[in-house]
């Protein structure tokens, strides 16, 4: 995992600092909500998350993505006041985007890892639709996690971008 977080950190270096000073490089934080549509094990439905994203311009109306982040959907209490863990993931995500013919609209098709603390890790495959205003990215999302059982997510996007 520290390996995977290295290799992230060091890409992303390397490509701020060469596409930096051009305007093909946006990066910044996240915040997301998300729904949980499948079954997680002893999880509430609504999750919370939050990372840091960015965006390389490839071709003309094409972008690269990535991403890495911390989710965390809180545990349920149980009757006998007793309360269950949280299920916590580190999702890992690396895509394409494609700006639309309308003014601010793309879709954006990621994939990747959710490594779920104590659980394993997961494949991720993530379609969304977005709109991105000037510094502003909003995003609604459906994330489906496959492992032994398939998990989908859906959730809002919101990133701020330098």
């Amino acid at each position: 995992m520290k390996q995977l977080f290295y290799f992230f950190a060091v890409l992303f270096f390397i490509t701020a600092s060469a596409l930096g000073q051009s305007k093909k490089l946006s990066y910044g934080p996240y915040v997301e909500a998300l729904i949980n549509q499948g079954k997680l094990p002893a999880a509430s439905k609504v999750g919370t998350g939050a990372g840091v994203g960015m965006n390389v311009k490839l071709l003309t109306g094409w972008s690269f993505t990535a991403s890495a982040g911390y989710v965390c959907f809180k545990g349920n209490s149980t009757q006998k006041n007793s309360t269950v863990t949280d299920y916590q993931v580190i999702p890992v995500r690396l895509g394409v985007a494609y700006k639309l013919p309308m003014p601010a609209v793309y879709i954006k098709v990621e994939t990747g890892t959710a490594t779920a603390i104590g659980h394993g890790t997961k494949a991720i495959l993530t379609p969304g639709l977005g709109v991105h205003l000037k510094s502003l990215d909003v995003e609604a999302k459906y994330e489906t996690w496959i492992w032994e059982d398939t998990n989908s997510i859906i959730g809002v996007k919101a990133a701020y971008s330098f």
